[in-house]
């Protein structure tokens, strides 16, 4: 009964349990498993839950409406149907361009409380980090040491992302504008993207620096991708993660068992970021 729901979000019927009770195989679970994770169930239950992240709502607060919403869920589906690795999952939404009526991934750039720089980035690092970067924008991070530098450097690696309107109904178009720049609010000065933690990066003004950004990101060195997303898979799993709450990935917040943590993540790693193989 736990593992169909964990899995795909039903019960098993009677016939399940009565033919999995009287099975004698040894491996019926981990057979029953893999069965069940080749389901049609499977990848409808799982785009609900990152439905849930990723904030495909077709109305308030992100307004995406019917349309962009019904690409962008189908779009994250076809993602977990086919099993694509995660960090290819979360590249494409990073540095997607065009319709949001006609790319599902694009619609990560519309689903923010905000279309600018600064929202961008802080729901980045809050989905893909499980880091809260919103706290510093005022002041410094009440309890880490990140400051507003610290968040502008990150939101400069959005800076270039625009947004305009087409003849039909509620189609947004992502497109990059390489004139735009990200100001300090304090002097005026450009800022330059900057990974958190790490140095500010030189680009010209024709470069993607989205693409710089998931680099960064996805790398296995980097300390909070695959750790955050081990953390999230396990509090799906059990309602309470290594690091709790799971979108608080910090160092005045550590994990539980810090051990199992890292071997989860490094599961994760050695399996190309298979997310069916931290599942199991």
């Amino acid at each position: 009964r736990r593992v169909y729901l964990d899995t795909i979000g039903t019960l098993p019927t009677p016939d399940d349990v009565r033919k999995f009770l009287g099975d004698k195989d040894a491996q019926k679970r981990s057979k029953l498993i893999e069965r069940l994770l080749k389901r049609d169930e499977f990848a409808d239950f799982w785009a609900m839950k990152w439905g849930d992240l990723l904030r495909i709502k077709s109305e308030y607060p992100v307004n995406l409406w019917p349309k962009a919403a019904m690409t962008y869920h189908r779009w994250m589906r076809q993602q977990l149907a086919e099993n694509k690795p995660y960090d290819r999952i979360v590249r494409e939404l990073l540095t997607s361009s065009g319709s949001n009526f006609r790319s599902g991934a694009v619609n990560f750039f519309r689903a923010v409380p905000k279309k600018d720089a600064q929202n961008i980035a802080d729901t980045a690092a809050l989905l893909f980090m499980g880091v809260r970067l919103s706290c510093a924008r005022c002041h410094a991070h009440p309890t880490e040491s990140w400051t507003l530098d610290d968040e502008l450097g990150m939101a400069a690696f959005f800076a270039k992302v625009s947004y305009k309107s087409t003849m039909e109904w509620k189609e947004e178009v992502v497109f990059l504008d390489h004139k735009k720049v990200l100001k300090h609010p304090q002097g005026g000065a450009v800022v330059q993207p900057k990974p958190l933690g790490g140095a500010a990066i030189s680009l010209s003004a024709e470069d993607d620096a989205r693409k710089n950004f998931a680099d960064w990101l996805v790398t296995p060195e980097n300390p909070w991708f695959t750790k955050n997303i081990a953390n999230r898979v396990w509090y799906w799993l059990l309602s309470r993660g290594i690091v709790d709450e799971p979108d608080d990935m910090r160092p005045g917040n550590p994990p539980s068992n810090p051990e199992l943590l890292d071997y989860l993540a490094n599961e994760l790693v050695s399996h190309k970021y298979d997310l069916k193989h931290l599942y199991r």
